[in-house]
């Protein structure tokens, strides 16, 4: 088991008595604070009443706990038995674990310790059975940093079962003297060992509840090392330093005194350095295991699950003053913690002053500085992770896991040039790259039109590797340079590098991540009548630029847009390169009018300032609940179909010039074979010409004319009024 939230225990208080002393029943007793599910008293085959909980595969952990701190007595920090009696009913399986739980005052995540355990077979248990225990002494605090409860905890292995549990029992030893001298196991009296975060250890002392340790360089002293070890803890790790000699002494310790005539031993540390060992009580390859590190120039994933992983063959190249991200992945992350250590002192020891505790996550992620009171070379990094809390960088924790790395350590120094790169070459944006310096942490940029100019870029500082340089021209030559800085200067003698943009322009990719419907599938606009039959394209995208559509400054032209398998949501926005600058801006976009799935409809002003010429015209629909989501440049996570195009933009002709405002209208527009007109009261003649001005037709006056004769294209009717004055419209047949 793991990892259990027990909301509802109650927070500890303290009694008068010397001791626990405690026998009840949960089903009555207000001490029992249930937890997983809400207990339900019944009357027990063993003493009083019980309580009765379900475990099935819905609710596959069950148990009680009993708040210590409601007895009304004051725990003594001495050996406790604890008891329960339970039996069984249904045919579910699993372990009964009589357990010791521990929290922070007021916490509600709590710590489970196994006492002791019992196999719960399939077969009914209708005589009330006692799993018994010892807390040894020592574990259960008495300052105050706990709150303790103990009951037991049932996880479930198959089937359904209900247990019924009684007779919770509690007796704490009272002891009256105090306790005898123990031996310290490590290290051996006499010995010599490495330096660094030396862990001292020792037997147990029976009825000891703490144990007062002190480490010296001088016989009897505690410069090293004073204070006291509680909660049943037999080891300190204590740092040592090289080539020196140390004296220590542990001195166990209850309520009734210190024991008395405890002998101290000592030992010598050459000129290694032994980094402090770890480990991990259970290991389980979907919790807490470090799937990758990315650190300097580290990238290292691993998949082992065992407690600790030797990376001290990679290593990380680092420099004084800099500041490098750490990411470590974590495999299964279950609200963990991530610290990283790094002996900038190489002293063997991880402090805290060495330590950087990462964000809690699955990529646990934090920068880490390195100080210019490191010691230059190789060192130990440390990184590990723990369930719930922060972790000490030595020791055994119940679940996670440990990599050591080396570090390299160097001096800052003025930054080398770098290798500039300019790709693609293309207008009107090209991107330039180069390879990182170890020694920069910026990068100053100058680009210009001409050899070392700066009106496009003067020294503008990045600290990333690439600089995207926009608002190129086509077919034009430009002068970059990049320069490394750190905080001790400039590279010098960097060398500039150029490079020529094409004749033509290079637009924005624009793409779709579903492409099977909201297709495009005509296009009618000026003499632009196009149509794609394409149900499925890579990236829905096809270029119609060798399709070209001719229209004047100052024209208005209907734009009517064809959709294949539509939507209700569907957008369709049109953009021209009025500027012809290579860009799709803002004003240069058009946004039709949704008629229904299968049409979608508008009209196009052409600018009086806009360029001479080709240029593109980009279509883009997209199945979007909002138009801003559909824009010119990039992909589009949704079906759609983009569609470029080229406009020649052309002097007005004399016949275009003439249009005038009226109150008039044909329709419909664009129109298969016949136009209509609304009004023709006053119309002497009607006249058709092309875009050139050339006359293609004279009619009569007609509410209807029948035009199938006409090529597809744009044209210009005119009506010829009685009084001299003349009406003209444009108008696209399809």
């Amino acid at each position: 088991m793991k990892k259990l939230l027990l909301a509802c225990f109650m927070a500890l208080g303290i009694g008068a008595s010397a001791q626990f002393n405690y026998t009840a029943d949960p089903g009555t007793n207000a001490a029992a604070i249930p937890f997983a599910v809400v207990a339900t008293p019944v009357t027990a085959a063993c003493i009083g009443n019980g309580a009765s909980q379900a475990a099935s595969a819905t609710n596959t952990q069950v148990g009680i706990g009993i708040n210590l701190g409601m007895i009304g007595q004051t725990n003594n920090g001495q050996a406790a038995t604890v008891s329960v009696s339970y039996k069984k009913a249904g045919t579910g399986t699993g372990t009964l674990i009589l357990t010791l739980f521990d929290t922070e005052p007021g916490g509600t995540t709590w710590n489970i310790t196994e006492l002791a355990s019992v196999a719960i077979p399939a077969a009914t248990i209708t005589t009330c059975q006692t799993l018994t225990a010892t807390i040894p002494s020592g574990v259960l605090k008495t300052d105050g940093s706990r709150d303790y409860a103990y009951g037991y905890f049932f996880a479930r292995t198959a089937g359904n079962s209900t247990l019924t549990t009684a007779d919770y029992v509690i007796l704490q030893d009272v002891v009256t003297t105090a306790p005898a001298c123990t031996t310290i196991t490590a290290p051996v009296n006499g010995s010599t060992i490495g330096s660094g975060a030396l862990n001292i250890m020792w037997n147990a002392a029976p009825t000891a509840t703490g144990y007062k340790l002190t480490v010296g360089t001088t016989a009897g002293g505690s410069d090293v090392f004073n204070g006291t070890i509680t909660g049943g803890v037999t080891n300190q790790f204590v740092p040592v330093s090289k080539n020196a000699t140390y004296y220590a002494k542990v001195v166990p310790t209850n309520a009734n005194g210190n024991a008395t005539g405890c002998t101290e031993i000592t030992f010598n540390t050459d000129n290694t350095v032994s980094y402090c060992a770890v480990d991990v009580n259970t290991l389980n390859p979907s919790y807490e295991r470090i799937s990758n590190v990315k650190f300097a120039n580290i990238n290292n994933p691993s998949t082992a699950v065992v407690a600790y992983e030797d990376f001290t063959a990679i290593v990380a190249n680092v420099v004084k003053t800099k500041t490098y991200q750490m990411i470590a992945t974590i495999s299964g992350f279950d609200n963990d913690k991530t610290s990283v250590w790094i002996d900038y002192n190489q002293d063997g020891d991880f402090t805290t002053d060495e330590r950087v505790d990462l964000s809690a996550a699955a990529a646990a992620t934090g920068n880490i500085t390195i100080p210019t009171t490191a010691l230059l070379g190789n060192t130990r990094m440390r990184i590990r992770t723990n369930f719930s809390v922060f972790p000490a960088p030595c020791g055994t924790t119940e679940y996670g896991q440990v990599e050591d790395y080396t570090v390299n350590i160097v001096d800052l120094a003025l930054p080398s040039c770098v290798t500039v790169t300019a790709t693609p070459l293309q207008a009107p944006t090209t991107t330039l790259t180069w390879a990182a310096d170890t020694m920069a942490t910026e990068y100053k940029v100058y680009v210009g039109t001409t050899s070392g100019g700066t009106d496009i870029a003067n020294g503008t500082s990045v600290t990333t590797t690439s600089f995207a340089v926009n608002g190129l021209s086509k077919n034009t030559t430009y002068f970059a340079k990049v320069v490394s800085s750190n905080s001790l200067g400039d590279a010098t003698g960097c060398t500039e590098i150029s490079f020529t943009t094409p004749a033509d322009w290079t637009y924005c990719a624009a793409t779709h991540t579903t492409v099977g419907a909201d297709r495009i599938a005509k296009v009618v606009m000026a003499d632009i009548d196009n149509s794609s039959t394409v149900t499925t394209i890579p990236g829905g995208y096809e270029d119609f630029t060798a399709v070209v559509g001719s229209v004047e400054k100052d024209g208005t032209y209907p734009v009517a847009i064809t959709v294949a398998s539509g939507n209700v949501n569907d957008k369709v926005k049109v953009w021209i390169d009025y500027n012809q600058n290579g860009i799709f801006d803002d004003n240069e976009m058009t946004l039709l009018t949704y008629v229904s799935t299968t049409s979608t409809t508008g009209n196009i002003t052409i600018p009086s300032d806009a360029k001479y010429g080709n240029t593109r015209m980009r279509i883009r629909l997209a199945r979007q609940a909002s138009a801003t989501a559909v824009v010119a440049c990039g992909n589009i996570a949704a079906q759609g179909r983009t569609q470029d195009y080229t406009i020649k933009v052309l002097e007005p002709t004399a016949a275009t010039s003439s249009v005038t405002k009226s109150a008039t209208s044909v329709y419909p527009n664009p129109f298969q074979d016949v136009l209509k007109i609304s009004d023709v009261k006053g119309v002497k003649s009607i006249s058709v010409s092309d875009v050139s001005g050339r006359q293609v037709k004279n009619m009569k006056p007609a509410a209807e004319l029948n035009l199938s004769d006409l090529k597809t294209g744009m044209y210009i009717v005119t009506l010829n009024m009685e009084d001299g004055t003349v009406k003209s419209f444009k108008t696209i047949k399809k």
